[in-house]
């Protein structure tokens, strides 16, 4: 993952992305987004390549409850915290 080269030992990222974890390729999402992400985008293709980080905190990302409805979409924010360990 790239972000993990730009940190120095010790740095963190804090990345906040539209989420749902109900999106399916291909299923309608804002067209401001490329795609809306899931918990299986989150752990296994961004986790996943975070070499020598480590998460700040225990993500939080069962979301029952949307906070939005925009362009006949219902999503919400997803956010991860990584520190660069070495």
């Amino acid at each position: 993952m790239q972000i993990a080269s730009l940190l120095k030992k010790g740095g963190t990222a804090i990345l906040t992305c539209d989420y749902s974890d109900e999106y399916k390729i291909g299923d309608p999402k804002p067209v401001v987004d490329f795609r809306l992400y899931t918990q299986k985008d989150l752990k296994e293709r961004l986790l996943a390549q975070s070499t020598n980080c480590e998460l700040i905190d225990e993500p939080q990302w069962d979301c029952p409850n949307p906070d939005f409805w925009y362009e006949g979409v219902n999503y919400t924010f997803a956010s991860l915290a990584l520190r660069k360990i070495n």
